[in-house]
Order: C-alpha cells, then structure tokens, then sequence
C-alpha cells in the first residue's frame, strides 16, 4: 500500500505550486506574506499531505510505526491497515503529535515539516 504526498523543497515552491496550502499555513502559523524568508523553517523540506487517510497510511508505513512493517508484504494474508480507519487514526495522530512539525489546514491537508515551524 501506498501513500500520496507532495515533497517540497522549501516553502517557496510550495508557494509557486500550491499557493492555496502554502497562504493556509502562513495563517495557521500566525504568519503573512511579509514575514516569507525570515522563517528557518522555510528554507527546510515540507510534505503535504493531501488528506489525513494518506498522513496516516505515511506513519503506518514510513512513520512512527515503520517498524510494524505495515508496508510489507502478508504472503496473502489481508492487510490490516486495510482495516483501520485511517481518518480516526490521522485525527489522533495530529491531536497527540507535535504541532511544531504537523498541521491538519482547513482545506483537509496536511503539513510536515522536518525540523518544526
């Protein structure tokens, strides 16, 4: 199984590529167009998310619980991340997680950033 996402290089292609997301996130931050390059956080890698199903399949996989090996293969056996519900799961995972590195935007994605806003 896999997730989707979209991989920045820096807010500044987020901005030319999703300008949506990326004025979302300057308001979810408490940020406006002026204060673009005076962030650190702005010149790091961000991933969005389209949805909070796809950021949880993202932890079930490559994320916090990447050691499971969810992503692997079952030899036939059903998938069990098949069987969870992905939109409970990626709510708790963004209400309990860090939100200096994870925002849920109110368009439905969702934002990572490596090293916190």
């Amino acid at each position: 199984m896999n997730y989707k996402y979209t991989d920045y290089d820096n807010f500044d292609e987020l901005m030319d590529c999703d300008s949506q997301t990326a004025n979302l996130l300057l308001k979810e931050l408490d940020l406006d167009e002026s204060d673009i390059g005076k962030e650190t956080w702005m010149n790091e890698q961000l991933m969005v998310y389209p949805n909070v199903e796809e950021y949880a399949i993202y932890e079930l996989i490559d994320g916090w619980y990447q050691s499971h090996n969810l992503g692997g293969s079952f030899d036939g056996a059903p998938n069990p991340i098949e069987y969870i519900d992905l939109d409970e799961l990626g709510r708790d995972l963004i209400d309990t997680g860090d939100s200096s590195v994870c925002l849920q935007l109110p368009n439905g994605k969702v934002v990572t950033a490596n090293y916190g806003w």
